[in-house]
């Protein structure tokens, strides 16, 4: 939990990175941690991510060729 909360990392991004545990088992661990006090300390995709891929949509990107694109699976 460490990482997650040290880094712009999602859960997703965590766990990916680690290896483990699955991302629903990683929010299950951050809701009982009192750093996340029952809440998501960040967006699930960062911002930056998130305008990234909407630019690439816009301007003619297939939805699922974007979030590959940006690291995330459709």
């Amino acid at each position: 939990m460490d990482l997650y909360f040290t880094t712009p990392m999602t859960t997703d991004q965590v766990m990916k990175h680690l290896g483990y545990p699955t991302r629903q088992c990683l929010e299950r661990w951050l809701t009982k941690d009192p750093q996340y006090a029952g809440h998501m300390a960040k967006p699930i995709i960062p911002l930056e991510t998130r305008t990234k891929a909407i630019e690439l949509v816009l301007g003619g990107m297939q939805q699922k060729r974007a979030a590959e694109w940006i690291g995330y699976n459709a």
